[in-house]
């Protein structure tokens, strides 16, 4: 895994999920960027926090984002983020009842999903990560 600098990574064409990072005591140390080349990246920073940083880097803040996704498809509860119209990345919240944590995923590399029980999905990406 690359560990990135002290400074807010922010998202570009080729990453798929942005996760939680646990320490072991499980709780929450960082994020861990998952790419299409299947290689991982580590920040010190919270989900949120690059995401909030990566609208502001292309040109928007996060809450004006939401508010734009909210009266173009009328999703209030966790909407998808399009970060920049020069490369397609839609990130999508979802929750994992397995890991129990908040992931954000970049529609584009979802391949398919798996019904596992009612409600609960795996999400297999189209590098072969799940």
């Amino acid at each position: 895994m690359t560990h990135l600098p002290e400074s807010i990574y922010v998202i570009r064409q080729g990453d798929m999920v942005i996760r939680p990072k646990y320490d072991e005591y499980q709780q929450t140390n960082g994020t861990e960027i998952i790419r299409f080349d299947q290689t991982r990246k580590e920040s010190p920073f919270k989900v949120q926090r690059i995401i909030e940083r990566s609208c502001k880097f292309y040109g928007n803040n996060y809450i004006s984002k939401k508010a734009e996704t909210n009266r173009i498809t009328g999703i209030s509860s966790k909407p998808p983020i399009l970060l920049t119209p020069l490369f397609p990345t839609y990130f999508f919240q979802t929750y994992s009842y397995r890991q129990g944590e908040k992931r954000r995923r970049d529609i584009q590399y979802i391949d398919s999903l798996e019904e596992r029980q009612k409600s609960i999905r795996k999400v297999n990406l189209v590098n072969g990560d799940a």
